[in-house]
């Protein structure tokens, strides 16, 4: 799309906005935290949850009904804990490890000094020059 396009697009239909995405649990933003995680069918869940489900050490759930995970699907018989937010989303064990498995992997890859980083070519320092 060429820049004059879009220019008269923004002029007939407004100015395009970002999607706002939010945690099923607690319903913070995008903005309000550091990382979302997307699911199956629109299931959020975002870092502080994840950071706080991984710290709960009893079941969340209450009640007698028999849940499925929202990104998995497994019933809570087949793990070994759930939690379920206010809106009925639940989120088991496994996948809040996952989730977490997720995050520590995108800290690792960002924290990474750019020389290791795949596309970098800096010479090495104990390399001598070319001599040409």
């Amino acid at each position: 799309m060429s820049d004059q396009q879009s220019f008269n697009e923004e002029m007939a239909f407004g100015p395009r906005r970002r999607a706002t995405y939010a945690c099923s649990y607690c319903n913070k933003t995008q903005d309000q935290v550091a990382r979302l995680i997307a699911g199956p069918e629109g299931v959020i869940i975002c870092d502080e949850c994840i950071a706080l489900f991984a710290k709960e050490s009893v079941e969340t759930l209450i009640d007698q009904q028999v849940r499925r995970g929202s990104f998995c699907g497994k019933d809570q018989t087949e793990v070994k804990r759930i939690m379920v937010s206010s809106s009925g989303v639940v989120i088991c064990d496994e996948c809040d490890d996952l989730c977490i498995e997720i995050i520590e992997e995108e800290q690792k890859t960002v924290a990474r000094p750019k020389e290791s980083q795949p596309g970098n070519s800096q010479p090495d320092s104990a390399s001598p020059p070319d001599s040409r």
